[in-house]
C-alpha cells in the first residue's frame, strides 16, 4: 500500500492491541491526517476465519478471531461519529459469510446488523472481473444506505475473456482420460484403487499438462 500510495499516511498497527492499537489512538491519527477536511471512513478487517475459502481456519485452536476485528471497526466507526469532525460516510467490506455471523455478536448495533442482512452482496462479475466472488459491502452516507449497483452492462464470464479456454479444457480432459486408460492397460497395479483412478480422471492435473494457457499477458 505504501508503494502504491506514497502520498498517504501509513501506520502499521495491530488494532485492539496496546495503547497504539486502541480506538482513541487510531481515531486521533485519522483526525490528524484529515485535518478539517471532509472524509469517508472505510474498513476491510481481515476475517479469514469466516471465509468458506478458508474452511479449516484456526483448526488447531478453534478460534475465529476475525469477527473481533469486525466488531473493532464497528466500534471505531461509532467513535468517529462522536468526534468534532465525523466522517460524511462510511463503508465496510467483508467476506459475505460475515453478514450471517455478526447477527449473534453482542455489542454490534441493530442498524449495523440490519445493513449486513439487507444490503445486496457485490459480485465481482458485475464489475468487470471474470469470477463469481461476492462480498458484503455495507455503509451509509448520512442516513442513507449505500448500495453499489453493477458497473457493467452484463456480467463478465471467463468465456468472454478467454473464448478458447473451454475447448482447451475439453481437449485436455480427453487426453488425460486416454493416458489413464493406457496406464490401466499397461500397468494395472500402478494405481491401487478405482477410487484413486476416478479422482485422477475427474481432476485437472498441472503436471499432466492440464493447465489452460491463457497467454503471456505481456
Amino acid at each position: 500500500n505504501e508503494a502504491n500510495n506514497p502520498e498517504a499516511d501509513h501506520h502499521q498497527v495491530e488494532f485492539g492491541v496496546g495503547e497504539e492499537g486502541s480506538i482513541p489512538a487510531v481515531a486521533e491519527r485519522i483526525l490528524r491526517a484529515v485535518g478539517n477536511r471532509k472524509y469517508h471512513l472505510h474498513g476491510s478487517p481481515p476475517c479469514q476465519g469466516d471465509s468458506i475459502a478458508n474452511r479449516k481456519a484456526n483448526i488447531y485452536t478453534g478460534e475465529k478471531k476475525g469477527i473481533d476485528l469486525v466488531k473493532w471497526f464497528h466500534d471505531l466507526k461509532d467513535f468517529m461519529y462522536r468526534t468534532e469532525n465525523p466522517p460524511v460516510s462510511w463503508t465496510m467490506e467483508e467476506v459475505h459469510e460475515v453478514a450471517r455471523s455478526i447477527q449473534d455478536v453482542e455489542g454490534i448495533s441493530d442498524d449495523f446488523k440490519r445493513l449486513a442482512r439487507e444490503t445486496p452482496f457485490v459480485y465481482a462479475r458485475d464489475h468487470g472481473l471474470a469470477q463469481h466472488r461476492k462480498r458484503m459491502l455495507i455503509g451509509q452516507h448520512g442516513d442513507k444506505d449505500i448500495i453499489l449497483p453493477p458497473s457493467v452492462d452484463k456480467p463478465i464470464t471467463l468465456r468472454d475473456v478467454f473464448p478458447g479456454a473451454e475447448q482447451q479444457f475439453i481437449e485436455n480432459t480427453a487426453r488425460r482420460h486416454r493416458e489413464l486408460d493406457r496406464m490401466k492397460e499397461n500397468w494395472p497395479d500402478a494405481i491401487d484403487s478405482e477410487e484413486k483412478r476416478q479422482y485422477l480422471r475427474d481432476t485437472p492435473l498441472i503436471n499432466m499438462g492440464d493447465a489452460i494457457n491463457l497467454g503471456s499477458g505481456g
